[in-house]
């Protein structure tokens, strides 16, 4: 199949055994327990370049987009992989995002050198900051909702007061990009990640800063903290390390293939998951840091996947394999036969959403054909009763007359062509509407059906 690219969206749930990973136009998600392929989130706008998950865990968020293009933040429902909201419209990919822990509010940055807000009510935008001299490459709310930490390219760190937008610290210390930022669960502590190698402790008593430490030589790329206080980094020096609460050195990996370049620990601490430029995503066990295995970001099609599992079951069930094996591949059939119905529907709504923009456009371009061919007519009758004298004159009105007679005419063309793409739309759009209907109806009684006795028992 190729290289599959690297993916830089990678994110643990902070009460689940659940990893999301970044790939083209989608977000994969794993049990990072059984490393099972779980679920699929298209993401059409692009490439998801950071992905975090809400503080309750039940929401998956992606910034990204298409670089000097178009950006994002797409929203998730976890659980039934529903689309929640679509949030920003940038000029340029979106390279940092997160969400209020009371999911209030909703935050992004990229290369515009903006930190911008917005509500999740309507989409709107809240406020923005403008005290970044370079790309915002990390954001990161604190677990209480209090503060927003925001990093740039040329080593800027700032702490803002999430709801009014007023700063509260500018963290002067790094001296090159600032690549990560990640809070401790009692919002205390700040810890920055940097281009320059070192890790960075910041108390939000005082803004000052309570530890430092040289944690990958040549660059820190990617630093995540976990509940027990520990963090997580990787870096250019191909490492992965786990650091105690006092910048202690736990353990370190030696990275053997291509540069990591995202690193997380899982929801209870008992993995590390990380990404390279290769494309590889590998997991490892943190405490002896052995490799467990690999997380495919190219995985095959949906349909495949079922009938995998299909006959999987199947095999399970012809050796008596235990109910509790039986039972977790029931539960994993069931989440992709839901994830496939709602791609269905989520496919069957885009196609419906474009054709109605495509509606609009001919409604639009209808109404201005039909207004230029009428000033068109009126300048063309004005034209004919001028009274030109010399010979200039007259072959100015001839080509002003004839000028007007071609916008008449390509007028009544576009006219006509609109008025076409109207009707063909005008037949197929009721279709297309109570397609849509009848398949969120479907997928609303699958997802609200019982689920099978064996699947209840089942975690994710």
């Amino acid at each position: 199949t190729g290289r599959p690219g690297v993916s830089t969206g990678l994110a643990s749930s902070p009460w689940a055994p659940l990893v999301a990973l970044g790939g083209q136009r989608q977000v994969l998600l794993y049990n990072s327990d059984t490393l099972d392929l779980i679920g699929v989130l298209p993401y059409p706008e692009g490439y998801p370049c950071d992905l975090k998950f809400s503080r309750s865990g039940k929401l998956l968020l992606a910034g990204g987009g298409h670089g000097s293009k178009s950006g994002q933040v797409v929203v998730w429902d976890v659980t039934t992989g529903e689309r929640m909201m679509t949030i920003g419209d940038e000029f340029d990919s979106v390279l940092a995002a997160d969400m209020t822990s009371d999911q209030k509010y909703v935050a992004l940055g990229g290369p515009g050198r903006l930190v911008k807000i917005f509500s999740t009510k309507d989409g709107s935008l809240v406020r923005k900051m403008k005290k970044h001299t370079d790309w915002v490459t990390a954001l990161e709310f604190s677990p209480d909702g209090k503060y927003l930490a925001t990093g740039d390219r040329n080593g800027g760190l700032l702490v803002w007061e999430s709801e009014s937008g007023e700063e509260v610290y500018t963290l002067t210390g790094h001296k090159s990009a600032v690549t990560a930022v990640s809070w401790r669960d009692d919002s205390n502590i700040l810890f920055s990640g940097s281009e320059d190698g070192s890790v960075r402790m910041w108390s939000m008593k005082d803004g000052e800063q309570a530890k430092t430490w040289n944690a990958n030589a040549g660059g820190v790329l990617a630093l995540r903290s976990a509940h027990d206080g520990r963090t997580v980094t990787c870096g250019r020096d191909n490492r992965l390390a786990i650091w105690d609460a006092n910048g202690g050195k736990a353990r370190s990996v030696t990275y053997t293939n291509e540069l990591p370049v995202r690193v997380t620990l899982t929801h209870d601490g008992g993995r590390l998951v990380s990404s390279d430029f290769a494309g590889s995503v590998l997991v490892w066990n943190s405490a002896d840091g052995k490799l467990v295995g690999e997380l495919a970001l190219n995985p095959a099609p949906l349909a495949e996947r079922i009938q995998a599992a299909e006959t999987k079951i199947a095999a399970l069930a012809a050796t008596n394999q235990n109910t509790v094996q039986v039972a977790a591949a029931k539960a994993s059939l069931e989440r992709m036969k839901l994830g496939q119905a709602y791609a269905v529907v989520y496919r069957a709504r885009e196609e419906l959403a474009t054709h109605l923009r495509e509606q609009e456009k001919a409604l639009a371009d209808a109404d201005a054909a039909r207004k230029a061919g009428a000033q068109a007519a009126l300048d063309l009758t004005i034209a004919r009763k001028a009274s030109p004298k010399t010979k200039e004159e007259k072959a100015a009105v001839a080509n002003k007359i004839k000028a007007l007679s071609e916008v008449i005419k390509s007028s009544a063309a576009q006219v006509s062509a609109a008025q076409a793409s109207l009707a063909r739309l005008a037949r197929s759009l009721p279709i297309e509407r109570a397609r849509v209907e009848k398949l969120t109806a479907d997928y609303e009684r699958l997802k609200s059906s019982p689920p099978a006795a064996a699947s209840q028992s089942a975690k994710l």
